[in-house]
């Protein structure tokens, strides 16, 4: 994607016109309390959007498994099958102990 986004590559248009293209390449910067909301991670603050790691196993001598997106969306599954999202009463507590923020539909 650096290479297409620098020089461009040869594309065709819906009418068939082929153009030269460059496609950036897009990221997020931000700081630990926008990463979980992105990361969809509950918590407070106290859960790593980067790890499986919460709170109180911050300073454990071993590195905790990848928080991966993967891992997130089968954790929403899981709370999704046990509670409807809008029965939020429901939702809401289970959401927080398998530590989410309620969301069921990442941006990402």
């Amino acid at each position: 994607l650096k290479l297409a986004a620098a020089v461009g590559v040869m594309m065709a248009d819906p009418v068939g016109q082929v153009r030269r293209c460059h496609t950036p390449c897009a990221a997020w910067i931000v700081d630990t309390p926008e990463a979980a909301l992105i990361a969809c991670v509950g918590g407070g603050g106290k859960t790593s959007p980067f790890t499986t790691a919460i709170y109180t196993d911050y300073g454990d001598p071993f590195r905790h498994p990848t928080r991966t997106g993967n891992s997130t969306l089968a954790i929403i599954d899981e709370v999704v099958t046990k509670a409807d999202p809008e029965k939020i009463e429901r939702y809401w507590p289970l959401a927080q102990k398998r530590r989410t923020n309620g969301v069921v539909d990442p941006c990402w």
